[in-house]
């Protein structure tokens, strides 16, 4: 069993050098590198960052779903109180699904393609609950009608091929929300979607968070999403965390230079920006990191110190963290 709630001041989640390493043969990766951030009770925090700066295998690193065969996780996660890296995995299990929950990005294969809707959503309810079959199935029709999937009753009959994306996506929002935890993981959870269905699943997702009082940790590339959903941001480059601040700070006042290249690629319709600008060059592989800063062969403020230590995530400002030996300054260094 979790323990009580801790006081409201202390961080539902509070992740401390976080490293992953993966083994492959002889060689090791290091995936995610002292990544540091918390998630306050009931709010949200969008991790933010290129495909490849390492969002995901955080997320898997959280939840601990990274077989520990091929990864090492290393630091420490404290989930309201217990740190989930040194539980046993049949300790983890019963903290999985029933007080810490994820949202994959592709449905159709985070559902399984030969059990019905209501059996997958029976399934959490019935080992974390302990509710019987009637229950746990009028439970699961409750469920599907909370995320305004039509003719609930009839679904929990349905396999997911029979279902749209959207409703695909409705039905792991409802199996991720079951137990009604109080952490969920979102890792891009509308990539795969239509816009006019992302912004329904991301109203549903905000009237649930509202109703339910869940944290949140909203794994994205997209700023808008953060801007509109979350209440900090954690930016992430090369499998590190690179800025730290609350949505008013990053998108006003954004210190690291990455920060403000990802801010100069949002379209600015109200403005007299009359073309993006984009960041020139990669991610960098994470088996042939550049020494120093991993972004500075991709930076036009880059020194020499730059290129030889790595920047270590600092205060820059009141509750405003960039790891950055020559941040920006102003707000009008974001402007093309």
């Amino acid at each position: 069993m979790m323990p009580a709630a801790l006081s409201e001041a202390t961080p539902l989640l509070s992740v401390r050098d976080l490293t992953v390493r993966f083994r492959s043969g002889r060689e090791t990766v290091t995936a995610i590198d002292r990544v540091s951030f918390d998630v306050p009770r009931g709010r949200v925090l969008g991790l933010v960052g290129e495909s490849g700066s390492g969002k995901s295998v955080t997320a898997l690193a959280l939840m601990r779903l990274l077989s520990p065969d091929m990864a090492e996780i290393a630091g420490e996660v404290r989930f309201d109180g217990r740190d989930l890296v040194a539980l046993p995995e049949g300790e983890m299990r019963r903290v999985r699904g029933r007080h810490l929950s994820m949202i994959f990005q592709e449905p159709m294969t985070s559902l399984n393609p030969i059990a019905s809707i209501g059996n997958q959503i029976c399934e959490p309810l019935r080992l974390h609950l302990g509710l019987g079959r009637k229950a746990a199935r009028d439970r699961a029709a409750e469920l599907l009608a909370m995320v305004a999937i039509p003719e609930p009753r009839r679904r929990l009959d349905q396999y997911p091929h029979e279902l749209s994306g959207g409703m695909r996506q409705r039905v792991v929002i409802a199996m991720a929300i079951a137990c009604e935890p109080r952490l969920i993981i979102a890792d891009e959870p509308t990539t795969a979607l239509d816009v006019t269905t992302q912004a329904q699943i991301l109203d549903l997702l905000r009237d649930l968070q509202s109703r339910l009082g869940m944290a949140i940790v909203m794994i994205t590339h997209d700023l808008g999403v953060v801007a509109e959903f979350a209440d900090h941001v954690q930016v992430m480059y090369a499998g590190r965390g690179v800025e730290r601040a609350a949505v008013r700070d990053v998108f006003g006042h954004p210190r690291h230079p990455y920060t403000g290249g990802l801010l100069r690629c949002i379209p600015d319709f109200d403005g007299d920006q009359d073309r993006l600008v984009g960041i020139d060059g990669t991610v960098p592989s994470l088996t042939n990191l550049p020494p120093g800063c991993a972004y500075a062969p991709r930076c036009e403020r880059a020194q020499d110190d730059c290129r030889i230590v790595v920047p270590d995530l600092e205060a820059v400002a009141p509750a405003h963290r960039a790891a950055c030996f020559h941040p920006l300054e102003f707000a009008r260094e974001v402007s093309p």
